[in-house]
């Protein structure tokens, strides 16, 4: 789960707003995980983050290597600590506030059937490649690298690189929130 980020638009930490189901977006997020069974790492820059995390969420914590840096930085870190220990990775944003275990749950089967190639989520306006299952192959992390070494640090155009498909939302539950005004126009609280 990448929850590292500064929440600039957002004006306040994205992943300590308080969840329409109760706790905070964090907590949510590690419950869905947690129902799933699924082993949880979460890379974040944030002391508050861990303060938030329950005994009860057996997550792993890693700290960014370059914080502020981005998301796709922090997929090569992801990357070069995992290749060779897990042939893949789900990468969750702590910022869709619609989400939960059945829509991860059928994200999950949908891409087990071709595991190949990564699965991003689409919200049915733009793709989300911050909700994806990704193969931890030598390929994509030279694809990462190539694109990072040149200075390009946009998340959409590593993926529009590697081999991909999408899984597009039925509602809104791949709904990735930035800011207040967004949380507004949702009719979120």
């Amino acid at each position: 789960m990448l929850s590292g980020g500064q929440s600039t638009r957002m004006g306040k930490d994205k992943a300590l707003l308080k969840h329409h189901e109760g706790d905070s977006w964090l907590s949510h997020k590690l419950n869905i995980l947690k129902k799933l069974d699924l082993e949880t790492i979460l890379l974040t820059n944030h002391q508050s983050h861990i303060n938030e995390i329950s005994e009860f969420h057996k997550v792993n914590i890693l700290f960014d290597k370059k914080p502020f840096h981005g998301p796709l930085n922090c997929m090569e870190f992801l990357y070069s600590k995992f290749l060779g220990k897990y042939d893949y990775i789900l990468l969750m944003p702590v910022d869709m506030p619609f989400i939960n275990s059945k829509h991860i749950e059928n994200f999950i089967k949908y891409w087990q059937k071709n595991r190949d190639i990564a699965l991003i989520a689409h919200s049915n306006k733009m793709a989300q490649p911050l909700l994806g299952i990704y193969p931890l192959n030598q390929a994509n992390l030279n694809k990462l690298n190539e694109r990072l070494q040149l200075g390009k640090i946009n998340f959409q155009g590593w993926t529009k690189s590697i081999p991909f498909h999408y899984y597009f939302a039925k509602d809104k539950e791949f709904i990735n929130v930035n800011s207040l005004k967004e949380l507004k126009s949702l009719n979120y609280y």
